[in-house]
């Protein structure tokens, strides 16, 4: 069978089983056109202004999503406008408040895939991969047959030039909800179709890693070489320096990680992902007590916890019973040894 009748199939059975979830009951956050930094929803007018106060320094995120909450208010039919919204409060971490404007903007804008898509992105920040698979599969089958369409970056590189597709980015996302459910044979189905259509090497390189991972836990070794096979250090990327990393290192069989992979994490998605990736590899890899390990010290280092990465992780630490309030145990020199 093809891989677009596989991912075909795929979609068919996922449409069957699940449903998009409905209105969350969290109700949108109102803010005012300008807020206070960790004042969710206070305007500059409720903070003290006498001459000798501390500068207030204001989020620009905040006011960013102001200003997408007046355009939206404004131009309420316009799909774009309501989009803009979500990601807006998506990049605050106000997953909830992103869903329920998706929800409600998709009772205006039933056929539009993209609030699908970025609806589904948000399930999988909140840890709901079945309701973010079901949001994008449905994405899938309205986009499939139809023209690709670049996606603009909320989050611009430092070239200003956006690399991901709406096609690849439902791909992409739908993917992560099944690798992070630990359906590693599907993932791989789904991040070979959005390795076959990225149009650039850095969506090259992102849907690769994981497609080399799902292909690994999926015990399916020859995929996962074959795609390590196309990478090679002379790369075109503006973005996604840390996946190159990460495939570089897998394809020359670098085993001698860092013993301890948090130990020198600052905030930042790039390193979890860093991190994340090497305790991922490690499991890919049967290195099981080592690659729980390198997983639970990325979650309670508490590095960027919407890095899928650290998403991820956290679902494997789950999946395997570990018990995050216990201590955690130090490896004998014979398990060292046998891991080697």
């Amino acid at each position: 069978m093809s891989r677009s009748a596989l991912l075909a199939l795929f979609v068919v059975s996922m449409c069957a089983g699940c449903a998009p979830s409905g209105s969350n009951t969290d109700s949108v956050v109102e803010v005012e056109s300008e807020v206070v930094v960790g004042v969710e929803g206070a305007s500059l007018s409720e903070v003290d202004t006498q001459p000798d106060a501390e500068p207030v320094e204001v989020d620009p995120r905040v006011v960013a999503l102001a200003e997408a909450v007046s355009r939206r208010d404004a131009a309420p039919d316009d799909v774009d406008a309501w989009i803009w919204v979500g990601r807006r409060e998506g990049y605050l971490g106000r997953y909830d408040d992103a869903i329920e404007t998706y929800t409600e903007a998709l009772e205006r804008f039933p056929q539009d895939s993209r609030l699908l898509r970025h609806r589904g992105h948000r399930h999988i920040s909140n840890r709901e991969f079945n309701r973010a698979m079901a949001d994008l599969v449905l994405a899938w089958a309205k986009v499939d047959k139809k023209r690709d369409e670049v996606e603009p970056d909320g989050m611009p590189n430092a070239a200003g030039v956006p690399r991901s597709t709406l096609h690849t980015n439902i791909l992409y996302h739908l993917g992560v909800a099944l690798y992070a459910d630990g359906r590693f044979y599907e993932a791989t189905n789904i991040f070979a179709e959005c390795f076959n259509r990225s149009p650039n090497d850095d969506m090259k390189v992102a849907s690769g890693w994981w497609l080399t991972l799902s292909a690994m836990r999926a015990e399916q070794v020859d995929r996962a070489r074959a795609v390590l096979a196309t990478i090679t250090p002379e790369m075109d990327l503006l973005e996604n320096e840390v996946y190159h990393q990460l495939l570089l290192e897998a394809r020359n069989v670098v085993g001698d990680f860092p013993e301890d992979p948090a130990a020198h994490l600052d905030p930042g998605v790039g390193n979890a992902t860093l991190a994340g990736g090497r305790a991922q590899w490690l499991l890919a890899n049967g290195r099981t007590d080592e690659g729980l390990a390198a997983c639970r010290a990325l979650v309670e280092s508490g590095t960027a916890p919407a890095a899928f990465g650290f998403i991820v992780a956290e679902a494997d630490l789950k999946r395997a019973g570990v018990d995050l309030s216990a201590p955690a145990s130090t490896p004998s020199d014979d398990a060292e040894q046998d891991s080697e």
